[in-house]
């Protein structure tokens, strides 16, 4: 016997794979026909920085990501508080640095830095994210329907770099 249920999840399936094969078809035609795509999210879970030291909610870092992101829909880098597992709560509006962002200061090579710390970087903060004075932390970069260079790893984010 078959329910409403079934049916309603049928038709959502099917529509959902055609959406799923617009959205290629599109951006194929907009950048060749030997792209392939992966409709995954891809994590770059950081808790260390370039020296193997925990991260620090004092101290000021600085993450580089090398231009060409291989995402088809967007990328973001989110902090979160070592002891709850929680988005971090400093104050700011929303402890992230994401690609969608208006405010994004992008590098003339297409590169983007992100800066860490209690204090905003001398680029006024557009690309930085608050930390807290005595608190660990760790940050996660997801890149949302990445392509093959991100998924075979011919792409890799920096490292988090100390700089005081």
């Amino acid at each position: 016997m078959v329910t409403d249920d079934l049916i309603l999840l049928h038709v959502f399936w099917k529509h959902l794979l055609r959406y799923l094969t617009f959205i290629k078809d599109s951006v194929k035609s907009r950048r060749g026909n030997n792209i392939s795509i992966v409709t995954e999210e891809k994590q770059y879970k950081k808790s260390t920085d370039l020296t193997g030291s925990e991260l620090d909610g004092r101290r000021n870092y600085k993450m580089h990501l090398p231009s060409e992101i291989p995402v088809c829909s967007f990328w973001s880098v989110i902090v979160y508080d070592n002891e709850t597992g929680l988005i971090i709560s400093t104050g700011q509006a929303w402890p992230s640095v994401h690609s969608q962002s208006r405010k994004l200061r992008v590098n003339h090579d297409g590169s983007v830095d992100i800066w860490f710390g209690p204090m905003p970087d001398a680029s006024g903060g557009e690309n930085w994210i608050k930390t807290i004075p005595g608190k660990g932390w760790n940050m996660i970069l997801r890149l949302y329907g990445i392509q093959e260079p991100g998924f075979e790893r011919r792409w890799t984010p920096g490292e988090i770099e100390p700089l005081q």
